[in-house]
């Protein structure tokens, strides 16, 4: 019976232990509203982990609301080249020259609570597709859905790329803000 105590007092001290951790895998907190990731015109955190990811590998997607507006960015080890298409209420982006994904970078970004008229972004690696009748082939890639609220425009976004301070390549999309819906005119008596 005292063998029983002792397992489940250490149990329970282990698990205060984690809880107290923090949500972060390295033990670092990060307080409601700050944000802990990747900041690639700036300097980063003191507690954040600079990995550099794989080679054609996408490392990160991030996104920043600013005025109405839309960033989405996308981070590898080296450049690749990025297209565009409009698809019902969405823009695919295709990462040409990445085929692979880091972990944390298969979990989509739920957008929709930001004023930006970016709703969710997804992404996926994509195999080789041989063309086939009415079909077109495509290379492996990554390929990002970032789709919009309803109702709202959808264009493809301007891009910008550079190499940041970090020493690694983003591409950048930016989309505008949603023009405000008119009011209804009032009828006079």
């Amino acid at each position: 019976m005292r063998r029983i105590a002792t397992v489940a007092a250490a149990v329970v001290s282990l698990s205060i232990g984690v809880a107290g951790a923090g949500p972060g895998d390295d033990g670092t907190h990060h307080e409601e509203g700050q944000y802990g990731g990747v900041n690639p015109t700036g300097t980063p955190s003191p507690d954040a982990k600079l990995t550099r990811p794989p080679a054609h590998t996408l490392g990160w997607i991030g996104f920043a609301a600013n005025d109405g507006a839309g960033e989405v960015f996308f981070q590898a080890a080296q450049p690749f080249q990025l297209t565009q298409r409009v698809e019902g209420g969405a823009v695919i982006v295709t990462l040409d020259g990445l085929t692979k994904l880091t972990r944390n970078v298969r979990r989509p970004l739920d957008t929709r609570f930001f004023d930006a008229p970016i709703d969710r972004i997804t992404a996926k690696a994509v195999k080789k597709a041989r063309a086939r009748k009415g079909h077109p082939g495509h290379p492996a890639g990554v390929e990002v859905r970032i789709a919009f609220r309803a109702g709202t425009p959808v264009s493809e976004g301007v891009v910008r790329t550079a190499t940041e301070k970090d020493g690694l390549y983003y591409a950048y999309l930016t989309f505008a803000a949603a023009a405000p819906t008119p009011e209804p005119a009032a009828s006079g008596d």
